[in-house]
């Protein structure tokens, strides 16, 4: 990703594994950060301090976005891995995970100052229709757009099911992958499994020996050799490409036509209508069964059984590789 354009999503967005929702409050925050620096001189000592603070607040969000702007730039991540140990492994540009709490207590600071720089009569009240409006929307923004409105629907109906969050239980759905061991009828340890549209950790947690899974510690050989199962799939998206060869931590049988969608209900009516893989690979590697949420064309896939269960948001399709 550019630099530029890293930048601006990080500084605008955040990142969505510490999601902070800030883009309303960055605009006002400059907003007020350029009318507070206009009138610094007509500040108390507090309030100067304050100031100060707030920019250093400020100046420190832009310096972790720019950070992880340049850690994620091409050329740098080259030199990081070409570096090897800690500069290619430790995931130095994490300091966003402080984005969700500096972003509001910037926001904090900016009602402060709606506060101290609209004293007057008229100014006061305008002042508090600004700050109640801008909560509002800040609020609104939040709920929306956040685990915020699933949560409390949650808590206050515990049958609450539009969330898209599985339970464990669903999730891992023990029950029914006992039925497809069952149905397999020989020892997990005997064959092995890859799984589409469906995380491979929940055929793991369920015992079978997988080709496919997230981990950041597999070996290299095992990378490039999996990589000739789905490579003509990766050369048909770019952004699937580049995803695989310069990060790979997502060691999955990845599709074109279901790109970094891993998980599908038993609502879906997608299908996989030209899944090009490297079948004679995928035996090389041992893989026996595909396990899928959804149908996939491929003469080389025969399909055994499907199991559904009605507790279970998704089922799975069974494939032998042939």
């Amino acid at each position: 990703m550019p630099v530029r354009e890293a930048f601006r999503d990080m500084f605008f967005n955040g990142q969505y594994h510490a999601v902070s929702l800030q883009s309303i409050i960055v605009y006002v925050a400059m907003i007020t950060f350029f009318v507070v620096i206009t009138n610094y001189k007509y500040l108390n000592k507090t309030e100067q301090i304050h100031a100060c603070q707030f920019s250093i607040l400020l100046i420190y969000a832009i310096l972790v976005a720019l950070f992880y702007a340049f850690w994620k730039f091409k050329p740098v991540v080259d030199l990081r891995n070409e570096l090897g140990g800690i500069f290619s492994s430790f995931q130095a540009d994490r300091f966003y995970w402080t984005y969700p709490a500096v972003w509001y207590i910037i926001l904090a600071y900016v009602l402060y100052f709606i506060t101290i720089l609209w004293s007057g009569r008229c100014l006061f009240t305008i002042g508090k229709i600004v700050k109640i409006v801008l909560i509002f929307f800040v609020g609104m923004n939040v709920w929306n757009n956040s685990n915020v409105q699933i949560n409390w629907n949650k808590l206050m109906d515990s049958d609450y099911s539009k969330s898209g969050y599985l339970s464990w239980n669903d999730f891992y759905a023990t029950d029914m992958f006992s039925e497809i061991i069952d149905y397999i009828g020989k020892d997990t340890s005997t064959y092995k499994v890859g799984s589409v549209g469906l995380y491979p950790s929940i055929a793991l947690y369920n015992g079978f020996y997988c080709i496919d899974g997230y981990s950041n510690n597999y070996s290299l050989e095992y990378k490039h050799e999996f990589r000739k199962i789905i490579a003509e799939e990766l050369e048909k998206d770019d952004d699937l490409k580049t995803y695989f060869d310069e990060w790979g931590n997502r060691c999955y049988l990845f599709s074109s036509e279901i790109p970094f969608q891993y998980y599908f209900t038993k609502n879906s009516k997608m299908e996989i209508e030209d899944w090009d893989v490297n079948i004679n690979q995928l035996k090389n590697m041992g893989c026996d069964y595909i396990l899928s949420t959804i149908k996939i064309n491929n003469q080389s896939l025969a399909l055994q059984n499907q199991f559904e269960m009605a507790l279970h948001s998704y089922k799975i399709y069974l494939y032998k590789v042939q």
